[in-house]
């Protein structure tokens, strides 16, 4: 199967669709996992989970040295002991992307950008953030802008979910969360297609 991929300074980004993974490949890709890692995949009820699921360990295995060490802190961000890289997987509808880097921490997201119910979200930002997402009128692109940086920023940290996304600050491509100041992330914006985008933060 083919991989994009994006080369920055401080990281590369991978990314891929999973109707690019033949049924032979994963086949074959099963048999060259750990066993741990095959049981795994099966345990996935939906077979697009179970696909995302391969094609991340397949991202891990080519790309990641050690990646047979990967650990888990306290919020199940995976890791090198070593801290010799630093990655971040992220999957959405049919898309899959790994961000690796040897400069630091580093955070991903990608959203497929599926229609919402734009009210169902207000909570998760600040009065000003909003207004920039509705106004002139009301953006699909923007809220996943948005969205996908603020996820980014909190899977940088390593704390992912715990920390809700209204204590994580955007201000145009750089953001804070509101307990780490003053550390703060630059995030870089990647169209994957049409309907999907990435968002990639680090710590500055």
């Amino acid at each position: 199967m083919d991989f994009c991929i994006i080369t920055k300074y401080r990281y590369t980004f991978f990314y891929t669709r999973l109707s690019t993974l033949l049924p032979s490949e994963e086949k074959a890709l099963l048999e060259e996992l750990p066993s741990h890692i095959q049981k795994k995949a099966f345990s996935f009820v939906k077979e697009s989970d179970k696909k995302a699921y391969l094609i991340g360990r397949m991202l891990l295995k080519t790309y990641l040295p050690n990646w047979e060490h990967i650990q888990y802190n306290a919020w199940g961000k995976p890791y090198l002991q070593d801290a010799s890289y630093h990655f971040n997987l992220s999957h959405s509808g049919d898309c899959v992307a790994l961000a690796l880097s040897n400069q630091g921490e580093i955070g991903a997201d990608i959203e497929v950008m599926r229609p919402i119910s734009h009210d169902n979200f207000t909570h998760c930002f600040s009065s000003k953030e909003w207004e920039n997402i509705i106004n002139p009128h009301p953006s699909l692109n923007n809220f996943y802008k948005a969205w996908t940086q603020k996820e980014s920023i909190i899977k940088a940290d390593g704390r992912g979910l715990s920390i809700e996304l209204q204590n994580v600050v955007i201000e145009e491509q750089e953001g804070y969360i509101k307990d780490t100041l003053p550390l703060r992330y630059s995030s870089d914006f990647i169209e994957i297609s049409e309907d999907c985008i990435g968002c990639v933060s680090y710590p500055i």
